[in-house]
């Protein structure tokens, strides 16, 4: 996933910082070790060429116990 984003990204491409969500249920620390430091590796600088957020759901939405309407 990381990689796809970074593809996409370059100065002739962008007007704007993106914001890459992670929006799951994942431990603490994901965003950090996966998304922030594949970004960094790849030569982005965090809050300058990508901005980078953790958005946890608030259900676990395979859990057939809890009902949605």
């Amino acid at each position: 996933m990381v990689d796809s984003i970074v593809e996409h990204l370059s100065d002739e491409t962008l007007d704007s910082t993106p914001l890459v969500a992670l929006e799951s249920t994942v431990p603490p620390g994901t965003t950090d070790r996966i998304l922030v430091e594949r970004f960094e590796d790849n030569g982005l600088e965090l809050g300058e060429d990508v901005m980078v957020a953790a958005v946890p759901e608030r259900i676990d939405p395979g859990n057939t116990e809890w009902k949605l309407s």
